[in-house]
């Protein structure tokens, strides 16, 4: 049979390893909260890099619309100005001949109109198929960033999820720990 001696030293052994135990189970947890706040930053750094890039492609679409109103809006400036200054010498030239100059004028000006027509639908067109192409653009980022979006979802819960295991096995063993500590420590005094 043990003496009181023994039985006490025992029990302040069997402390220090709970304790040392329940410090390793601590740096575990800190570690865990260090990978958390990991992770965190992360996610923040890719939602960064995510709005930069919408906010360079949402640029670059304004800058293209500008660029072809300005050369569409030049054009017509040019053949407008030509138009006129042809007008202006006729006029100067053929002022005799009014009506012959009206009919020609006339015919000239269907014909630049039927042209003018046929550059904007040329322009159109280009439009069109300038706006089908951001479209598509616009929907291939909206499925590759969707999809990013749902991969980084289905990793984080899997990981919460993973957490959540781990950190209620870590509580079970610490409370079972802790109930074994209590248990030993009143079999003690109950045997003594």
């Amino acid at each position: 049979m043990t003496t009181l001696e023994e039985r006490v030293s025992n029990l302040e052994g069997a402390y220090g390893q709970v304790d040392r135990r329940l410090g390793e189970l601590n740096d575990s947890f800190r570690g865990v909260r260090s990978d958390f706040r990991s992770m965190g930053a992360r996610f923040d750094a890719s939602d960064t890099k995510i709005d930069r890039l919408r906010a360079e492609v949402d640029a670059r679409f304004e800058s293209t619309d500008a660029k072809i109103d300005a050369k569409i809006d030049s054009l017509r400036a040019d053949i407008d100005a030509k138009f006129d200054a042809t007008g202006a010498k006729m006029d100067a030239k053929f002022g005799a001949t009014d009506a012959k100059i009206d009919a020609k004028v006339d015919s000239l000006r269907a014909d630049m109109d039927s042209k003018f027509e046929a550059t904007d639908a040329k322009f159109d067109k280009l439009r069109a198929d300038m706006d089908a192409r951001f479209e598509a653009t616009d929907a291939k980022l909206d499925a590759k960033f969707g999809a990013t979006d749902a991969k980084i979802d289905v990793k984080f819960d899997s990981l919460r999820a993973d957490m959540d295991a781990k950190f209620r096995t870590v509580v079970i063993s610490m409370a079972s720990a802790g109930v074994a500590a209590v248990g030993l420590i009143i079999s003690v005094f109950v045997t003594t």
